[in-house]
């Protein structure tokens, strides 16, 4: 995380900044979800919990855990939504998805990123 060797870095700050990008990089992204979703349904459409909650695992585990992190939190959320018994406009927490998409990163992330880079187009 805000270890410098993380970011193959020998100055300990470059390695802290890294960090910090990695961050706010997934916040911003975020909040300006939640900030688009707030003009267009005119109601709160993420948490802000969710939004601190990602950038925290953005400078633990970096921009490419973020990046997947989302992803499969919005896919995992969608199944769930599509396929539970709950009544349209329910408000479903998004915080378990996080969490699962982050359990995921951290067992499988070298086999993710190997399997991601390795795909031929």
């Amino acid at each position: 995380g805000l270890m410098p060797q993380f970011w193959n870095e020998s100055v300990w700050w470059k390695g802290i900044f890294w960090s910090f990008i990695s961050g706010v990089v997934p916040m911003l992204f975020v909040k300006l979800f939640s900030f688009s979703g707030r003009l267009i349904v005119r109601k709160d459409v993420i948490g802000k919990g969710d939004v601190k909650f990602l950038a925290a695992m953005g400078m633990l585990l970096g921009i490419p855990g973020s990046i997947f992190i989302l992803a499969a939190a919005s896919i995992s959320g969608f199944f769930y939504g599509l396929f539970s018994k709950r009544e349209w406009g329910v408000w479903i927490p998004f915080g378990p998805f996080l969490a699962l998409g982050v359990l995921i990163w951290i067992f499988a992330d070298k086999w993710i990123l190997s399997w991601y880079f390795n795909i031929k187009i």
